[in-house]
């Protein structure tokens, strides 16, 4: 099960992504990216942090920053370190959370590589993923193209359909004993 969710911002993908596994009493591992407004005056930083637990905004895990003028500037040696890291387990984890693979890792090898190595493997995978418009980018058609990727669209109007489809694959994949 490798499902990605694209949709307008606040569409409830990254929610759909926390309730599915809640549900299904599972913790995640893997990656959330969280925005950072305080102190950043018209801005923001972008910030890797853990898939479940409290996030903790810092240099080490700061990925990108937006400027007030709309223009931003990446980090790939935070996602090729940081990214890397929360993406390797020591044992077959039930749920790795992506959220949200885009346009900012373009530059980032390793962290693709660790994507695609993940995505290639049975480890169960809930994410979310830029749409494919507006040439996303080599990378996200990698992922868009990978065979065993399933990719959903959310709107208000069927958020609540999907989150009990995403949780009925859950939970035959861990039925199954995956």
């Amino acid at each position: 099960m490798k499902v990605f969710l694209y949709g307008k911002r606040n569409a409830g993908k990254s929610t759909i992504i926390q309730e599915a596994a809640r549900r299904c009493g599972i913790v995640p591992v893997g990656f959330r990216t969280v925005c950072d407004r305080d102190g950043y005056e018209g801005g923001w930083n972008l910030h890797l942090q853990p898939a479940s637990g409290p996030s903790v905004f810092t240099p080490q895990n700061r990925v990108a920053v937006c400027h007030p003028d709309g223009s931003w500037k990446s980090y790939p040696d935070v996602f090729d370190s940081e990214g890397v890291r929360l993406l390797t387990f020591a044992c077959e984890p039930r749920l790795v959370v992506m959220d949200e693979i885009g346009f900012m890792e373009k530059d980032s090898e390793r962290f693709q590589a660790k994507v695609m190595e993940i995505l290639d493997s049975p480890c169960p995978v809930l994410g979310v993923i830029k749409p494919a418009i507006k040439g996303p980018g080599p990378f996200i058609e990698r992922v868009y193209a990978h065979p065993g990727v399933e990719v959903m669209e959310i709107t208000a109007e069927n958020r609540n359909e999907r989150l009990l489809k995403i949780i009925g694959k859950l939970e035959m994949h861990v039925s199954r004993g995956g």
